[in-house]
């Protein structure tokens, strides 16, 4: 009689706990819907925007970018599991699909969207374009014809280091830094990560620096770069054991 209550106390518990997992796992992925919805809102409207401000014309008809990229801010993007992201990537993709449809732009090629995130960024940025060099007559209006120019240059060492940043161009795309090849900036030091930091210019011409959970961190003049910081020329950067410092090239 008393391993049979034994028995039966163990199974209330081991029920008990199954309950309260399977609710955490359903209250869990009610709040992820929630955060899918709520970006799919804001989005949406910003994806349109990007659409509009970069069509084409061809013999008449309005064509739509079929390239869509979506960068989201870093808190916004790591409260997001894999599943979610997928799943937002889809609704945005539906979500484009059906704006280009109801407006009746015509498309060259298939939609693609890219869905990633951005850690210099305190909020989304939307980006559409064909895959090409041209640019919309909105977004050449916006650059400059006289455009600022950074390099890095090894501060000491044994090997002497000077790097261009071509890349680095005013609200472009993060500039990204570190010892893979996949980087704008490759850097060949045992001390650098993989994918170290980023360098990113926002539309104000600001420059600042992010590190990239990278092993050994990211320094401006000594001191740790935890999520972002603003850089400006004669600054010296760290990237692991490699010090380097950002000039401007007139």
């Amino acid at each position: 009689m008393r391993t049979l209550e034994l028995l039966e106390h163990s199974l209330r518990q081991l029920f008990e706990r199954l309950g309260a997992k399977l609710d955490l796992l359903v209250s869990g992925g009610a709040q992820q819907s929630a955060s899918v919805r709520s970006m799919l809102i804001r989005l949406s409207p910003m994806l349109q925007r990007a659409v509009d401000d970069n069509l084409r014309q061809d013999e008449g008809v309005n064509l739509a970018p079929h390239r869509l990229r979506v960068l989201l801010d870093y808190d916004s993007y790591s409260q997001l599991s894999q599943p979610s992201i997928r799943r937002l990537k889809q609704e945005l993709i539906a979500s484009a699909k059906d704006y280009i449809n109801d407006r009746q732009y015509r498309l060259s090629q298939p939609l693609a969207l890219t869905l990633t995130y951005d850690p210099i960024a305190s909020s989304p940025i939307v980006r559409a374009d064909f895959g090409d060099s041209a640019l919309s007559s909105k977004a050449a209006d916006q650059i400059s014809s006289t455009d600022v120019c950074y390099r890095l240059r090894s501060v000491s060492g044994p090997v002497a280091i000077s790097i261009d940043l071509k890349n680095l161009k005013q609200g472009g795309d993060p500039v990204t830094i570190g010892r893979g090849h996949d980087n704008a900036v490759v850097i060949d030091d045992k001390s650098v990560s993989k994918f170290h930091a980023t360098l990113a210019m926002n539309s104000e011409g600001r420059l600042f620096v992010a590190d990239c959970g990278s092993m050994n961190g990211t320094f401006l003049n000594g001191q740790a770069v935890s999520r972002r910081s603003e850089i400006t020329p004669g600054d010296v950067l760290s990237f692991g054991d490699v010090e380097l410092r950002l000039e401007r090239v007139e």
